[in-house]
């Protein structure tokens, strides 16, 4: 008897519930020095992203002897760097002469080329390291930041449950209430009006619950968690958008082939990259400034 492959909505389920305890439990279970799993976590999936985002950026340029090594070291500077001055190995101001000295060893690397048939590569492998560093390293990197917060524990686990929540939600309302009406945004065409409002409200909702259940983290009026919420939700969307948009310039349906049902990892951590600056950054305007 032949059976049917499982459904997108029921792997996208199934991924939900299984991972996001996965990612909790990462975070909880070994809290000191520095969420250690949590942080092997990141580091992985650091490394995948940034073998896809390579390709995004530029195929040709992303195939090189060395390649395997170079791409992953440069898409962990940011985030390996972050988590060196939260653990106190490291001043702040080293952040930023790292990623300085990285990118001059890019640039510098070009110039080694052999003939003038390779020229023509020195612009679009500038392009692709320069991307990979930004993207996901960069964006990856304020997670990290997220554990020199008093509370981090907690307050990284409301963050992805911000999220990835606000994208679940996104994509049962479309599925239910948005047959038909997709076409908003021209570089998603299934995006619908209905999914980007159950995610969108998904954010805030977290944030004032958070703020009910944690009191001491988010001090303060309930205005405060829901405006961080609209801003998480906001992100998301934009998030999801924004690499929707990569792949399009890359004339790719995915980023990759690694999560069945999702497709690459930057598929499923688009998201929480571009709102993890946001959110670092507005909490501690609204609640610790």
């Amino acid at each position: 008897m032949n059976r049917k492959p499982l459904s997108n909505v029921v792997i996208r389920v199934l991924l939900f519930v299984l991972a996001l305890p996965a990612i909790a439990i990462s975070v909880l279970l070994v809290q000191e020095p520095y969420f250690p799993l949590f942080s092997l976590l990141i580091a992985l999936t650091t490394v995948l992203g940034s073998f896809e985002s390579s390709v995004l950026f530029g195929e040709s340029s992303a195939r090189y002897a060395g390649s395997s090594v170079t791409i992953p070291l440069v898409g962990l500077t940011l985030p390996l760097t972050a988590y060196l001055q939260v653990s106190g190995v490291i001043r702040e101001p080293y952040i930023g002469l790292l990623a300085i000295s990285v990118l001059s060893i890019l640039l510098s690397a070009q110039v080694f080329r052999r003939n003038s048939d390779s020229f023509a590569g020195i612009i679009p492998s500038i392009k692709m390291h320069t991307m990979v560093l930004v993207y996901p390293g960069f964006f990856i990197s304020y997670i990290v930041f997220m554990y020199a917060l008093d509370g981090a524990a907690m307050l990284i686990l409301v963050f992805l449950a911000a999220v990835f929540l606000n994208d679940s939600l996104a994509y049962v309302f479309g599925r239910i209430f948005g047959r038909g009406k997709g076409g908003v945004v021209p570089i998603s065409p299934n995006k619908s009006i209905p999914g980007f409002v159950g995610g969108l409200v998904t954010s805030p909702v977290i944030l004032a619950v958070a703020q009910n259940l944690y009191p001491d983290l988010f001090p303060g009026s309930v205005w405060r968690s829901i405006v961080l919420g609209f801003a998480i939700g906001f992100a998301t969307i934009f998030g999801d958008l924004i690499e929707s948009g990569m792949k399009r310039s890359a004339t790719v349906k995915d980023s990759g082939s690694i999560i069945p049902g999702r497709g690459g990892i930057l598929d499923s951590i688009d998201s929480p990259v571009f709102a993890a600056p946001v959110y670092f950054y507005l909490y501690a305007a609204l609640f610790l400034v």
